[in-house]
């Protein structure tokens, strides 16, 4: 009973952990972006060279065989390049974001991704959650309403695209997942979550 708590808690703190990690990556990376946007205004090549980059370092991984390379049937194909679609436009969109407004901005607009995340399950592939789940996004809804009112730096331009960018990530997330829980060979070998971002990647 005690080992089973404490296994618990322990998973608890990690996945906690886990979350932290990627926050506080995901504001470092916004705000490098941020620093060559304000270099290189051109937010449409900054995230194409970002794909490249993840291009290269994937084919690497899969030609020398360090990670099992990812074998696609004809259907694989079809539901792969929909993710990669949504991969590019919220990636793009970011940026298109990042570089009409303020970094602060285009970061409180994109909380609202679980929102969306949760609406398009429902509202487009018919799978509803738990009414909890919508309750527990009401407060982040309201206080990226209320943030956006008092925001100095408003940008309709940047609020659109980030708009657009939660929309984009929010069908690749569901997609993906339809994606990989069809993965038992109907959609080709070695198809796991790891190879599945590294294909839309490239």
């Amino acid at each position: 009973g005690d080992d089973d708590a404490s296994l618990s808690m322990l998973a608890r703190f990690k996945i906690g952990g886990y979350f932290a990690l990627w926050y506080i990556l995901n504001v470092v990376y916004n705000i490098l972006n941020k620093k060559y946007l304000n270099v290189i205004s051109a937010p449409l090549t900054v995230g194409s060279l970002q794909f490249l980059v993840g291009s290269l370092y994937c084919i690497i991984l899969w030609t020398t065989k360090l990670r099992a390379p990812p074998i696609l049937t004809p259907s694989g194909k079809t539901a792969v390049n929909k993710v990669g679609f949504y991969h590019m436009a919220g990636q793009e969109l970011s940026m298109m974001s990042l570089n009409a407004g303020a970094v602060s901005f285009t970061h409180i607009v994109k909380a609202l991704e679980p929102f969306f995340s949760a609406m398009v399950s429902g509202v487009i592939f018919g799978k509803w959650m738990n009414p909890v789940v919508y309750a527990t996004l009401i407060p982040v809804v309201g206080g990226v309403a209320y943030a956006c009112l008092k925001e100095r730096a408003f940008s309709w331009l940047a609020f659109y695209t980030a708009m657009g960018s939660n929309l984009a990530f929010a069908l690749r997330a569901v997609v993906s997942k339809s994606a990989l829980d069809a993965s038992g060979g109907e959609l080709g070998e070695n198809l796991t979550s790891v190879n599945l971002f590294g294909i839309v990647t490239c």
